[in-house]
């Protein structure tokens, strides 16, 4: 999940990239409002040699999540990536909408399972913490990718999330490369943000 052009597509497809080769992925497109967003999922999906859903233009988002989850539970799936439309954090039926998503997958995949990863842009400084706050709240956040640090990034607001909501940063994105999303390393980014070499 995340706001409009945050990377949350690039980062699907550069996550599923680095799952091992012989377990099963389905690749979800429940962003039905823009053909150009489930045409970038569908090429990282035959990229990635992955299997791929989607629904038609303009149906609900949470009926094409159902079908997936459905999908993915009948045919013995290992990954279910669900892939959703831009949001704004601060519009409420939006944010609902994502609640819904999440709902309907609950009901066909243990729950316990399912994880909520919030994607945010790192050149957007203080905005990424409100959108960590809203998000993390209505939708019970389990994990934070950081994209877009390999240029200008404004990377201390990682901090500021980390200590206020406790939720943990997992992948930061260096790049347009499909390498180029690495685990999240704390002392690592210390000293690029303090720019020392050791942080003891």
């Amino acid at each position: 999940i995340g706001v409009n052009g945050s990377g949350k597509t690039t980062t699907i497809g550069k996550i599923a990239k680095q799952i091992p080769e012989g377990d099963k992925i389905l690749i979800a497109a429940c962003d039905t409002f823009r053909a150009a967003a489930v045409d970038q999922l569908k090429s990282w999906a035959i990229k990635n040699n992955n299997d791929f859903f989607q629904g038609k233009l303009e149906q609900d988002p949470a009926s094409v999540a159902f079908a997936a989850s459905q999908k993915f539970r009948d045919e013995n799936y290992d990954y279910l990536f669900v892939d959703t439309a831009g949001r704004l954090s601060n519009n409420t039926n939006l944010v609902n909408q994502l609640i819904k998503i999440k709902n309907v997958i609950g009901k066909k995949v243990n729950e316990s399972s399912i994880k909520t990863i919030l994607v945010l842009d790192g050149t957007n400084g203080s905005n990424m913490i409100k959108q960590a706050e809203i998000f993390g709240k209505a939708l019970n956040v389990s994990g934070i990718i950081i994209t877009k640090l390999d240029g200008t990034a404004k990377g201390g607001a990682l901090i500021s999330i980390a200590n206020k909501y406790e939720i943990p940063i997992t992948f930061v994105g260096l790049g347009e490369k499909d390498d180029d999303l690495e685990i999240f390393n704390a002392k690592k980014f210390a000293r690029s943000i303090f720019n020392h070499e050791e942080i003891d």
